[in-house]
C-alpha cells in the first residue's frame, strides 16, 4: 500500500516473501518460499492478493481508484480466460461501477 500512498489500515497478518525455502505462519505474518515472488506490477501483486491473501474489498477498490484503467485493460486482454485475471476485471467493473474497454468473452472461448 506503501508504493501507491494510500492510507489503509493493516491487515491482521502481514504476507513476506522469505529467501529461506520453507513456507508457513505465526499468528502476524505468513511466510512464503521465493517461488512465490510475484510480478512487481499492479497485476502481480492483485493476483498475489486473490491467491494467497484473499479478497479486502476496501483496499481493492482504493487500488482501482489509482492504477489507470487502460494498465488493467491492457493486461486482462493478455489472457482473458485467466482466472485470477477475471477475478481483478470482475472486481474492477462491480467496485468501480465502471466496464473496462474489454470485449464479453464469447461462451465457447469459455467452454474449452
Amino acid at each position: 500500500m506503501n508504493a501507491f500512498g494510500l492510507p489503509t489500515l493493516f491487515p491482521d497478518v502481514l504476507s513476506i516473501v522469505s529467501h529461506k525455502h520453507r513456507k508457513y505462519e505465526t499468528e502476524e505474518w505468513r511466510v512464503f518460499t521465493p517461488r512465490h515472488i510475484p510480478e512487481d506490477t499492479s497485476m502481480g501483486h492483485l493476483t498475489f492478493a486473490l491467491k494467497y491473501e484473499g479478497i479486502e474489498l476496501g483496499i481493492f477498490k482504493k487500488l482501482f481508484e489509482v492504477i489507470p484503467q487502460e494498465e488493467l485493460a491492457k493486461r486482462i486482454q493478455q489472457e482473458p480466460t485467466d482466472q485470477y485475471n477475471r477475478r481483478i476485471w470482475f472486481l474492477y467493473e462491480w467496485l468501480m461501477d465502471a466496464q473496462l474497454n474489454i470485449p464479453d468473452l464469447a461462451t465457447e472461448k469459455l467452454s474449452q
